[in-house]
């Protein structure tokens, strides 16, 4: 049994506002370096347009590649934002102490989405929608919480491998 999910950064407003900015500095380009309109009252280059230009490009060609995944499988879990952390982080069943999905607040509890820390101690979240999350918590104390949007299949994973890990290493 394995357990797989990728989720995308693909908020409709998140989406909206990003081509808003890029619409406003495309208008102001325009005008700026086609039309030789100075545009706003702190002048910027024409090369720093262009600069900027392109970084909102990248800014959005990131967002659209960006996903979580996860996976859970008979050796423990793996998760990760892709392409930025091309293998990810993995856990082994032996080094998790306690593990189950849950529901949680991702603004009040990790300051939203996306890799967060948590300032009230509740470790660290890589999520990207919705309010449903795997909760690990590691026998060195370090605590994950991964968003997740199939909580039944998380669940039912979880605990058919945690429970076979158990198992096969009872505690002291």
């Amino acid at each position: 049994m394995e357990f797989n999910e990728k989720q995308y950064f693909r908020k409709w407003w998140f989406i909206l506002i990003l081509v808003i900015v890029m619409g406003i500095t495309i208008y102001g380009m325009i005008q700026q370096v086609v039309f030789d309109q100075p545009w706003g009252n702190n002048l910027m280059s024409n090369s720093g347009f262009i600069v900027l230009m392109l970084l909102l490009v990248f800014l959005l060609g990131s967002i659209f590649l960006m996903r979580l995944e996860t996976k859970i499988d008979e050796k423990g879990i793996q998760f990760g934002f892709h392409p930025f952390q091309r293998k990810g982080i993995f856990y082994a069943w032996n080094e998790i102490a306690e593990i189950s999905v849950v529901e949680y607040n991702p603004l009040i509890d990790y300051g939203g989405w996306g890799w967060r820390i948590s300032l009230t101690g509740k470790g660290q979240a890589y999520n990207v929608s919705g309010n449903k999350g795997i909760q690990v918590r590691l026998k060195n104390g370090k605590q994950r919480l991964i968003g997740t949007q199939i909580r039944e299949e998380a669940t039912k994973i979880i605990n058919h491998h945690f429970n076979d890990a158990e198992a096969a290493n009872p505690k002291p």
